[in-house]
């Protein structure tokens, strides 16, 4: 019996739920960029910082546009650019709310959680199971 031919393992609760948040940030991403390109659009008086504040959460968005549609191919690689991408994402939130001086442990924004808790469930052992492929 070839591996092609063996029945495919289920998605793990902690890795379905990992998709669904970063499906979830995907959505909010476009909807951020829409108002936010609308907004810089409309004042246009400086092109260059225009591009600047929207060419990172483009391309960071895109990213996790293949991370979504690659899910499914169970690589290594998903995973830990998955990984990767979430805990920059959560670190970068973390820091700056450090940084402006706003930090308070009991009320950490969704902007923290979620990709940490991305982070956290991709590397479980299910999640690490499930992936190597």
């Amino acid at each position: 019996m070839t591996s092609d031919s063996l029945p495919a393992e289920p998605m793990p609760a902690l890795v379905r739920a990992a998709r669904v948040v970063l499906i979830v940030q995907v959505a909010a991403s476009v909807l951020g960029l829409v108002v936010m390109g609308g907004v810089l659009a409309a004042a246009a008086s400086a092109p260059s910082l225009f591009l600047l504040l929207f060419l990172l959460p483009a391309v960071v968005l895109v990213v996790m546009v293949w991370l979504v549609l690659r899910w499914s191919s169970r690589r290594s690689f998903v995973r830990w650019a998955a990984v990767a991408v979430e805990a920059v994402l959560g670190g970068g939130n973390l820091v700056s709310m450090l940084v402006a001086g706003r930090f308070v442990w009991a009320s950490l924004p969704l902007s923290v959680l979620l990709p940490l808790g991305v982070a956290g469930a991709l590397l479980t052992a299910p999640a690490a199971r499930w992936f190597n492929r």
